[in-house]
């Protein structure tokens, strides 16, 4: 979501539509997680999202660093594999569907 929004996790996980987007993307991760049988907990949700909460606002991801440097994006090994799996364990994955897609212009890199 921080490569996506070009923002660090405050700005990200404080405006409404990227907070819902976010977890969207999260509860992805536990539904294909649970198909796969990893044995999450119906409260991995709440912990999860303190615990993104918990980070300083100003963090970033390094994907974002990558992005903002022009480097290539390994897009394709984090909400790509997600698509992917959710497609083989018939879990629908839409936010992380967009979210490779929308990504995918950078995945060789891209200087500005």
């Amino acid at each position: 979501m921080m490569t996506l929004t070009n923002a660090s996790y405050g700005p990200m996980r404080e405006t409404p539509g990227t907070r819902a987007l976010f977890e969207d993307a999260v509860r992805e991760v536990i539904a294909v997680g649970l198909a796969a049988g990893v044995p999450f907990k119906p409260t991995d949700f709440t912990t999860i999202m303190k615990a993104a909460d918990a980070n300083p606002r100003d963090m970033i991801t390094s994907m974002l660093v990558d992005r903002r440097a022009g480097k290539p994006l390994e897009i394709d090994y984090f909400s790509g594999a997600l698509v992917r799996m959710g497609e083989k364990l018939g879990v629908p994955t839409p936010t992380h569907k967009f979210i490779a897609q929308a990504l995918s212009i950078d995945t060789n890199g891209r200087k500005a």
